[in-house]
């Protein structure tokens, strides 16, 4: 029992570490966009317009004062948000946590109910939400929700439950495209399992709801335009597409939540997901069980909300492809189905065996049927959550090696490496990482000069940290350079790899190219005795036209991108 009264708050502790491992401190993708609100923040200029302005599909007022408070009090460091995220998680796993104890389940079946739900509230197949600053949106619709519905089937009074509600519906809508969910899945719970007569008696909150809920929705829509860059709605003609992507949706964050992976598995997890929940509301409803109602209506709002929103996805995305579905970044909305099925599972079983009385084979396969659900849930789990963890790493690593990049973009042509792995076009990304250079909310701040004799962050280490070992060329003049590097304490792999040129009628060193690729070292590692450093390895690309004539001696130095200081490599590389 003791086990089991810690093991709730362990997948809190694992993502905790997990983030402060693998997240990076760096703008990514649509975040650079945010640059032109924190320079007008700064300057004390921000209107109602620029919060409520459609930023790509949503109006995402609630979030963009979130940011520009995570802007004014952690001076741009990108980790804060993800951190928020996890408080955000962490706040919904409560919320869940109360809910499920309504339903007098027995306290070491609560518990371990509780931690499967929190295994997939801080599941690491939620990769790219994780690991990118702004979607602490999604994290902030998705407890907004769950503290709606827990208020919902709360024993406050209606009149309560209705100004909670709706003040809550109202910040989810301006939050997130799909936090206009709220608005049908949260204060209506309340009405779950009361009698004809009690309903009737309510019905002016709830016409007054419905009133509330138009209103702010036709509010939203003001002004409101398609995205251009987006696919047509409903792109698709074929039904069969809208069940795969819907399907797939809610089924990813129990696979491999990729956009390169099969469909298969996702579309199997989501169908037999989709069964069991439209199984319990037959259940109950078909049934006319009001205890049935009562206890699982919260749950029922909860799986509702999934796959809502995968239909909503589905409209408005596959014409990107049924992939699209399988984005680490929407398994948070998709999650919650998961979480439904976990919590209708064990809260149903007992009152269908109730039901059965002295049926002993009806029993006998709800038990089978739990146990098996269990084994299968632990599966896929384990599978989804290696996935992510190793995602992750992988994330930092790219995202490291851009941020290298981007240290250099003021005085490098890197646009290759910012473009790939910091997201969008270079040309903007570097504008945008001007403005927030400007405001101090890049570290380290971008480099001034590509002359190593003006950068104060550089270091000569002893032992090495790595050696140019390789140098081609070919007829037409295309050269590689390629070795290893890590940084000094040997916690990870060098960053980024910066090439230089020591020509003889310079006073000094000074960068000219950075790495564009990277390679398994296994020999490195071997030697080093650190299996996790084998990619290690690097290569340098460049046209020996666009460089000085003559015999030139290159170098090259690692980078921290965290700290922006250099670590000079043994060996140097003679052209002529």
């Amino acid at each position: 029992m003791a086990v089991l009264t810690i093991a709730p708050v362990v997948p809190l502790l694992l993502m905790i570490n997990l983030v402060a491992r693998h997240g990076v401190d760096i703008p990514f993708a649509d975040e650079w966009t945010l640059a032109p609100l924190f320079v007008k923040a700064q300057e004390h200029k921000v209107t109602f317009m620029d919060l409520f302005m459609q930023w790509h599909e949503h109006r995402m007022v609630l979030p963009k004062l979130i940011f520009i408070a995570c802007t004014v009090w952690a001076g741009g460091n990108m980790r804060i948000e993800m951190f928020l995220s996890v408080l955000l998680a962490a706040g919904s796993a409560i919320n869940l946590l109360l809910i499920l104890r309504r339903s007098s389940l027995p306290p070491a079946k609560l518990l371990l109910v509780a931690t499967l739900m929190n295994l997939l509230v801080f599941s690491p197949v939620q990769v790219e939400s994780w690991t990118w600053g702004v979607q602490l949106t999604v994290f902030l619709v998705s407890y907004l929700l769950t503290t709606g519905i827990c208020i919902a089937s709360s024993r406050l009074s209606i009149g309560k439950k209705f100004v909670a509600c709706a003040v809550i519906a109202f910040l989810a809508s301006f939050s997130f495209g799909n936090g206009m969910l709220s608005w049908g899945l949260t204060f209506p719970v309340a009405f779950a399992g009361l009698d004809k007569s009690a309903r009737r008696s309510l019905l002016p909150w709830l016409y007054g709801w419905i009133i509330t809920g138009l209103f702010t929705i036709s509010a939203y829509f003001i002004g409101y335009t398609k995205t251009a860059e987006h696919p047509p709605l409903a792109a698709s003609r074929h039904v069969t597409d809208y069940y795969l992507y819907v399907a797939a949706f809610v089924g990813a964050p129990l696979s491999r939540s990729g956009r390169a992976e099969s469909l298969i598995i996702p579309v199997l997890l989501g169908t037999l997901l989709l069964i069991i929940y439209v199984s319990a509301v037959a259940y109950a409803f078909a049934g006319r069980r009001a205890k049935a109602q009562k206890l699982l209506a919260p749950w029922f709002a909860l799986g509702a909300f999934a796959l809502l929103s995968a239909c909503m996805a589905a409209l408005a995305r596959i014409g990107f492809g049924l992939t699209e579905a399988l984005a680490s970044r929407s398994t948070t909305f998709g999650m919650s189905l998961s979480v439904a099925v976990v919590a209708i599972v064990a809260i149903g079983a007992p009152l269908v065996r109730s039901d059965a009385g002295s049926q002993s084979r009806l029993i006998d396969a709800v038990g089978r049927t739990e146990a098996a659900a269990l084994a299968l849930f632990s599966a896929m789990f384990l599978t989804s959550a290696v996935w992510g963890i190793l995602e992750m790493k992988s994330f930092e690593r790219t995202r490291l090696w851009g941020k290298g990049a981007l240290h250099f973009g003021d005085v490098l042509d890197t646009s290759r490496v910012v473009a790939t792995f910091l997201g969008g076009n270079a040309a903007d990304v570097m504008r945008f990482a001007r403005m927030d250079n400007s405001m101090g909310l890049l570290h380290p701040a971008l480099a001034k000069s590509r002359y190593i004799r003006d950068l104060a962050a550089v270091r000569t280490t002893q032992p090495p940290v790595g050696f140019i070992n390789h140098e081609s060329s070919t007829v037409a003049g295309a050269c590689v350079v390629s070795g290893w590097a890590v940084l000094p304490s040997k916690s990870r792999a060098a960053d980024c790899v910066v090439l230089t040129l020591r020509a003889e009628e310079t006073s000094g060193e000074y960068a000219f190219a950075v790495n564009d690729e990277l390679e398994d070292r296994p020999d490195v590692a071997r030697k080093l005795g650190r299996p996790e450093l084998v990619r290690c390895g690097w290569r340098v690309h460049f046209d020996r036209l666009k460089i000085p004539a003559g015999e030139q001696r290159i170098g090259a130095w690692a980078l921290d991108a965290n700290s922006g200081i250099l670590y000079q490599l043994a060996g140097e590389m003679v052209l002529r």
